[in-house]
């Protein structure tokens, strides 16, 4: 598979359980679709979250959050509505082949 350049920020630690939902179905999700991504876990160094952050131009953003290289593609809310629309390829900015 090749690179696709896409990132995704996530959160291997957190006490809500709604997080922990959307990182599985993430994961589910683009494992399913064989979307190849990189995953970043804010929870390893804090660094990747000040990064993330400083990327998105907003110190109080949260996880997960979507980019493509180094663009902001946006947030779980837009995720889920690109799959629920089946559109989840032009939110990555991916081809269908």
């Amino acid at each position: 598979m090749s690179s696709t350049g896409i990132k995704v920020y996530i959160t291997s630690v957190s006490g809500s359980r709604e997080v922990k939902n959307r990182v599985v179905k993430i994961q589910n999700t683009l494992t399913s679709m064989r979307i190849d991504y990189e995953e970043v876990d804010v929870a390893l160094d804090a660094k990747y979250l000040e990064d993330m952050r400083a990327k998105m131009n907003d110190h109080k953003a949260v996880v997960p959050q979507f980019f493509k290289d180094d663009q902001y593609l946006g947030d779980y809310e837009a995720f889920h509505n690109a799959l629920e629309d089946s559109n989840l390829l032009e939110f990555f900015q991916l081809s269908k082949d």
